[in-house]
């Protein structure tokens, strides 16, 4: 009798076939009478390196086809940098599983290897993102923040060649392709705010899939799927897409949830920023209350 298949969906970059390969291989030791298959799809955000994120526009620029494939019964699941995926979930699709979260940290990266605070006024720092660019403005607005794009051996290169003085990217990416010799400084949370998901991985499965959702469930990791589900809960309720500079981060410390979250606007002249540790409300009630303190504050203008 042949084994039952669950196809995979990821997208084509290196950094998203290591992270579908761990996934793989640890549902394969968990469920050896399955037969495996990696999909690589092509997305439009890997197909446009040219033009920043923000011109691009749209949604979903690194999982909508992704997820169109799920939807057509192309894939079975698919793997996502949690970062990645809309706030708001695709109708038809869920969560089947959110591996233990590795490091959510932002990281420095100098080509002389000062730290953030040591580097000279006017060095040129590359990132992709308007949240890490406000952020950083607001730490060193003496500094020049240009738009990078490429996969992280690309943008390694770039800043080994001297095009750049100095990178921001995520702890975790490195870490995953174990690059993190390249790493100058791990940058604070409160001062470099993460997206939310930063760190995490997200598995999908189309709903009512009961079989591969159960598949799928033996690398869920409670603590982690939680305060996912929280930070992506904010960034809803805050209507924060990857183009806006918001950041936010939740953690279970002694039975108790605290969710950090900054929003900024794009010039960096103005930041709001909340921490808060939950008493009786539930996670939903926590991510509400302080999305509605930062909305008080007049966070929608700063992100529209």
């Amino acid at each position: 009798m042949s084994k039952p298949a669950i196809r995979v969906g990821t997208r084509a970059s290196r950094l998203a076939m290591t992270q579908t390969l761990w996934v793989v291989a640890h549902l394969q030791q968990a469920h050896p009478e399955v037969d495996f298959r990696i999909v690589q799809i092509s997305t439009s955000g890997d197909e446009n390196r040219r033009q920043a994120l923000e011109q691009i526009g749209g949604v979903g620029l690194f999982t909508k086809r992704i997820e169109q494939a799920l939807l057509d019964n192309e894939v079975d699941l698919a793997v996502h940098s949690a970062k990645d995926l809309p706030s708001t979930m695709t109708e038809g699709l869920m969560l089947a599983a959110v591996p233990e979260r590795e490091a959510r940290e932002d990281v420095w990266l100098s080509r002389e290897g000062k730290a953030l605070a040591d580097t000279p006024a006017d060095a040129t720092v590359g990132t992709s993102s308007p949240r890490r660019r406000s952020m950083l403005l607001t730490v060193r607005p003496d500094l020049v923040i240009t738009d990078i794009r490429g996969n992280v051996e690309t943008r390694l290169q770039k800043l080994e060649s001297g095009e750049y003085d100095a990178l921001v990217m995520a702890r975790a990416g490195l870490a995953r392709l174990e690059l993190t010799r390249h790493v100058t400084e791990i940058l604070p949370v409160d001062k470099l705010v993460p997206a939310g998901g930063q760190g995490a991985l997200a598995v999908q499965c189309r709903t009512g899939d009961d079989f591969v959702r159960g598949v799928a469930s033996a690398i869920d990791h409670g603590e982690t799927h939680r305060c996912l589900e929280l930070e992506r809960h904010l960034l809803a309720r805050l209507g924060a897409g990857c183009s806006a500079a918001v950041g936010c981060a939740a953690d279970l410390v002694d039975g108790k949830m605290t969710l950090l979250a900054a929003v900024l606007d794009k010039a960096a002249t103005k930041r709001l920023q909340i921490k808060r540790q939950a008493t009786t409300e539930t996670d939903a009630d926590l991510a509400g209350s302080v999305a509605d303190e930062l909305i008080g504050q007049g966070a929608l203008d700063l992100i529209e």
